[in-house]
């Protein structure tokens, strides 16, 4: 949330107890990004990524990198 994306968080728990699950809709071209962070944050978290064929609308996050391509 901090960078900008939305993000919808669940409380669960586990076979080792309590764990947190994060749905994060974004762009392909902003995973490496997201999963940077993730990793920063939780160097062995599992994660899933999932393309999803329709969204109803996806937030762009506030704060782009600015890479001089387009």
């Amino acid at each position: 949330r901090e960078a900008g994306y939305p993000v919808t968080r669940f409380h669960g728990e586990g076979k080792d107890g309590h764990g947190v699950e994060l749905y994060i809709v974004c762009r392909r071209q902003d995973l490496k990004i997201i999963l940077s962070f993730v990793k920063e944050i939780e160097p062995t978290a599992f994660y899933i990524t999932e393309h999803d064929g329709a969204a109803t609308k996806i937030y762009r996050p506030i704060h782009q990198t600015v890479t001089g391509w387009r």
